[in-house]
């Protein structure tokens, strides 16, 4: 199934930046018509915000005002991860790519 860059920025809760970043960087794929295949986005960002969002209110017994406070606070933690995981693997790759080039020079 494929979906525009902005619906998966919306379900995933990322920016479309992102997205286009990771296009641009080779980590993610679109379709000819500029489309993403949610397989990609699974690949690259793991389960969509609103997966994990429907799940969390499934398994959740009774919302009271903490309860939701908490599940927000947990919400913003998993993307602060989920980009600094991001962030890591750009970093990585780029360690990789200067050891290439690196290994080149002395080549």
């Amino acid at each position: 199934m494929n979906i525009s860059v902005t619906k998966a920025a919306k379900e995933w809760g990322v920016s479309r930046t992102t997205i286009y970043q990771k296009v641009n960087d080779g980590e993610l794929s679109r379709t000819a018509d500029k489309k993403i295949d949610v397989s990609e986005m699974l690949r690259v960002f793991g389960e969509p915000i609103s997966k994990k969002r429907t799940e969390r209110s499934v398994n959740t017994v009774q919302s009271t005002p903490l309860n939701s406070q908490s599940v927000q606070y947990n919400t913003d933690i998993e993307h602060q991860l989920a980009l600094e995981k991001l962030k890591n693997e750009h970093l990585s790759q780029q360690v990789n790519d200067q050891k290439k080039l690196i290994e080149n020079y002395q080549q």
